[in-house]
């Protein structure tokens, strides 16, 4: 059997331009949005990708890249099995059709751990707002000491007449802990928005991967067409 070299780099594609991506540390990770794992039939060269809630992600795997890529990520394996649920996973009829040989080419991969924490998460993301908020203080505290270093070195370069020492009035400073509070919480308000917008959005892909987004739901009509 002859394959075609996949038509994009790297070990999979986003074919719908969605976001799905694997698991990254230390950053917001969207349960719909992740690939926690992908079940690969390595001599037919086909995989179903699939999220933290077992929908199946609409995305395609380059056959000469992906490989690699689960020997990297893979923390643990089902041999003949295939996982996924939803809208674009392995038709009824197929799954049907498998025969014990036919699903021993099968393979799962799980590429993150089950206790791993999503920005969907409320406890997890108030501890992304803490630690993002702090970096906002400190960034605040940065900017008002470089602002005050330019200011005095401003000052210290002009060419006063010696008589001037006596009219100097001192020069009101900006006010650090009401700067500092205003930044803080024009940004709590911005991540505020933020995990609306983007929690409403996990929920419109995830009805949208079980087939629940079209009227009929998408996903009835192709199980009966199975």
């Amino acid at each position: 059997m002859t394959y075609r070299r996949a038509p994009f780099k790297g070990p999979f594609f986003d074919v719908y331009s969605i976001g799905f991506n694997l698991y990254q540390p230390n950053q917001n990770n969207w349960r719909q949005r992740t690939i926690a794992g992908v079940s690969w039939n390595g001599r037919e060269r086909e995989a179903f990708f699939f999220n933290p809630d077992g929908l199946v992600l609409p995305v395609d795997a380059n056959p000469w890249e992906l490989p690699p890529l689960l020997e990297r990520h893979t923390i643990q394996r089902e041999f003949a099995t295939v996982v996924g649920s939803g809208m674009f996973a392995m038709k009824k009829a197929q799954r049907n059709a498998l025969t014990a040989t036919g699903l021993g080419e099968w393979v799962t991969y799980w590429l993150v751990d089950s206790e791993a924490g999503y920005a969907n998460d409320l406890a997890n993301w108030a501890a992304y707002v803490e630690t993002d908020l702090q970096a906002e203080r400190q960034a605040a505290e940065a900017s008002y000491a470089a602002t005050q270093d330019l200011r005095s070195r401003t000052e210290q370069s002009i060419e006063r007449p010696w008589n001037e020492q006596d009219l100097q009035v001192e020069t009101p400073t900006d006010d650090l802990p009401k700067q500092i509070l205003e930044n803080v919480a024009a940004r709590r308000s911005f991540l505020q928005d933020e995990y609306a917008r983007q929690y409403a959005e996990d929920r419109r892909i995830a009805a949208w991967l079980r087939g629940e987004a079209g009227d009929p739901p998408l996903l009835t009509l192709m199980q009966g067409a199975a």
